[in-house]
C-alpha cells in the first residue's frame, strides 16, 4: 500500500515506537499466518475492529475451555492489538492473519484448574495449526486453598503452563508471553518477577515501557530462578488503544497489551519466512532490539525494532 493509504490514526504512536510502520507500508499484514490467543473472554470478536476478519473467513474458531460464563473485554482487547483493522482508529500489524481464540482464563477466580484449561487450550490451538500463540495471562499466587508458586519455581521447568509452552515450541509453535504486572520497588515487597509461563526456556517474554522507553513501573522483571535474563524484549505497554466493549475503544495498559504487539511482528516475520523456528525468531527479536549488546533484567534486550527484525527474517 502507498504511504497515505495506511490510516493508522491513534495507533501510529506505539507502532512508530517499535518501528513497525515501515513493514506495514511494504504491505506486510500477517497474511497466511495463523495466530492463536490464550486469554479470557473474547466477546465473540464481534467488535467492528474484527469485521474484515469475519468477512474474510479468517476467524477460524473461538472456544471456551472454562466452566461457567464470564464477561469482560480482556481477550477481545488483546486480540485487537494484534489483528484489529479499523482504519483511522486502530490498525494492527497482523490484521491480515487468521485467528483462533481459546478462553482458558476464568476471571472470577484464580485456581489451579485454570492451568489445566491453559494446557487444553494450547493443545487445541496446536491441533488447529497455529504458527504463533499470544499468552497475555500468567500465574504465580492463587486463591486460598490452592497451590501457589514461589519465585524459586521460575526455573523454566516447574510450572505446568511453562512446561506446556516449551512443548509447543518443540513442536514448532512460537509462544509470546506477557511478562506480568508484578513489578514493584523490590523483591521484598511483592512478587516482582515474571509470571509463569514467561519463565519458559523457549518463550518470548515481553515487558512494558512508556512512550519514552522507560520501564513501566508495573512491568515484571528478571532474572528467572536459574539465572536467565527476562524479559526478552519490551514495547509500549501504557496508553495502548484497544477495542473495548461493544463498539468502542479504550486506552489500556499492562504487559497484556505489550505482548500482542510483539505477536503481530512475529506474524510478519513468519509471513516473509515461514521456516523460522521459535528460537530463531526470539534470537532475531533480541539481536535487533535497542540494547542488544547489553541486556538486563528490566528491559531485556530492549525495545523491539520491527522493521529490522522483519528484514533479518527475510534473509
Amino acid at each position: 500500500p502507498k504511504t497515505d493509504s495506511l490510516r493508522l490514526g491513534p495507533s501510529r504512536g506505539r507502532l512508530a515506537h517499535m518501528n513497525a510502520v515501515a513493514p506495514m507500508r511494504r504491505g506486510l499484514d500477517g497474511r497466511g499466518v495463523r495466530i492463536g490467543f490464550l486469554d479470557a473472554h473474547f466477546r465473540g470478536l464481534q467488535h467492528p475492529a474484527f469485521a474484515s476478519l469475519r468477512r474474510g473467513n479468517r476467524m477460524i474458531a473461538l472456544r471456551n475451555f472454562t466452566d461457567g460464563r464470564q464477561f469482560g473485554n480482556h481477550g477481545m482487547g488483546v486480540a485487537s492489538v494484534t489483528v484489529g483493522n479499523a482504519p483511522g482508529t486502530l490498525l494492527a500489524p497482523a490484521h491480515g492473519a487468521e485467528v483462533l481464540g481459546a478462553t482458558t482464563e476464568y476471571t472470577p477466580f484464580e485456581r489451579n484448574v485454570e492451568e489445566d484449561y491453559f494446557v487444553a487450550g494450547l493443545e487445541w490451538l496446536y491441533r488447529r495449526g497455529v504458527d504463533v500463540v499470544n499468552v497475555s495471562i500468567g500465574y504465580n499466587t492463587f486463591d486460598d486453598g490452592q497451590e501457589d508458586y514461589a519465585p524459586d519455581d521460575l526455573d523454566g521447568d516447574t510450572a505446568l503452563t511453562t512446561r506446556a509452552v516449551d512443548r509447543a515450541a518443540q513442536l514448532g509453535v512460537t509462544v509470546v508471553v506477557s511478562a506480568g504486572n508484578s513489578g514493584c520497588a523490590s523483591p521484598d515487597s511483592c512478587w516482582y518477577y515474571v509470571n509463569t509461563p514467561a519463565d519458559a526456556d523457549s518463550a518470548i517474554a515481553v515487558g512494558a515501557v512508556g512512550p519514552d522507553s522507560t520501564l513501566a513501573s508495573f512491568s515484571s522483571r528478571g532474572p528467572t530462578a536459574d539465572g536467565r535474563t527476562k524479559p526478552d524484549v519490551v514495547v509500549q505497554g501504557k496508553g495502548v488503544l484497544a477495542a473495548w466493549k461493544d463498539d468502542g475503544y479504550a486506552r489500556v495498559g499492562g504487559t497484556s497489551f505489550a505482548s500482542p504487539q510483539v505477536t503481530a511482528i512475529v506474524a510478519q516475520m513468519l509471513q516473509v519466512n515461514p521456516a523460522l523456528s521459535p528460537i530463531e525468531i526470539r534470537r532475531i527479536l533480541r539481536q535487533t532490539a535497542s540494547q542488544a549488546s547489553a541486556p538486563d533484567n528490566r528491559l531485556g534486550w530492549g525495545v523491539v525494532n520491527a522493521d529490522a527484525a522483519v528484514r533479518a527474517a527475510e534473509r
